[in-house]
């Protein structure tokens, strides 16, 4: 199934499809899930899926309701978000600028909340004759650098048990792999964890997938909140150029 149907689609501005299977599309609303967390080694398609996110985003939102922080160690897989009018600021390959950054918005967010009396993101932006503020989209591309610190763990936790009520999301993908992703406690912090790999014999069972410790090409297993999603999805195809399409 091609990346390109599913955008012709009329949803909710903040609805994203994941995947498919024969059955159903997986979607998702990011306001309400605003962390998600993809796990894979090299290849297993978790980077398609960051773009697929952030396109499907963008498709529907103007740039003046958007931005994207772009976070990547090479700052070559998001530069194209950071030239386009949808940037917040240019890829950053620094951690520790990235965190500061990163704190610097959440504690301006919250000060704006607090001095107009707003309880979220949304009731802030409903006030009337206030300049609104974009939905921001945080991205972290081979996260294995702030993963694996215990200052980047805990930065982390802090960002995602605030960005639900400030309109921020982040979406992050590593490859560090998990052979027991579903059952390791250091993932439990995201709204939405995703793995293209491997997963035990343990898991199988427990969700009643057949040979799902040896996943396929593109496809995940999947959890949303502390629902355990029992069903294989696969990523849409996807094509580099709809990237420029989009973005121009």
């Amino acid at each position: 199934m091609k990346f390109s149907e599913i955008l012709k689609e009329k949803r909710d501005n903040f609805e994203v499809i994941l995947g498919y299977n024969d059955n159903d599309n997986l979607k998702i609303n990011i306001k309400d899930n605003p962390s998600i967390l993809i796990t894979g080694s090299t290849g297993t398609s978790k980077s398609i899926m960051m773009h697929e996110i952030l396109l499907e985003l963008i498709n529907k939102n103007p740039c003046e309701k958007l931005k994207i922080i772009p976070i990547s160690p090479t700052r070559v897989e998001l530069k194209c978000y950071a030239e386009s009018n949808y940037s917040y600021c240019n890829v950053m390959s620094n951690k520790d600028i990235a965190m500061k950054v990163i704190d610097d918005l959440v504690e301006k967010r919250e000060n704006l909340l607090i001095e107009n009396y707003a309880k979220d993101f949304d009731s802030y932006n409903n006030i009337e004759g206030i300049e609104k503020i974009p939905f921001i989209v945080i991205a972290i591309d081979e996260a294995s650098d702030i993963l694996s610190s215990e200052e980047g763990d805990k930065f982390l936790n802090r960002l995602i048990r605030k960005c639900k009520n400030l309109g921020i999301a982040v979406i992050i993908n590593t490859n560090n792999v998990y052979n027991t992703f579903f059952d390791n406690d250091d993932n439990e912090f995201a709204n939405v964890r995703i793995s293209f790999d491997f997963t035990t014999r343990e898991d199988a069972l427990m969700n009643n997938i057949e040979d799902s410790q040896n996943l396929e090409l593109r496809s995940f297993l999947i959890e949303i909140g502390s629902e355990r999603i029992p069903n294989k999805y696969k990523i849409f195809d996807f094509d580099d150029k709809i990237i420029d399409k989009i973005l121009n």
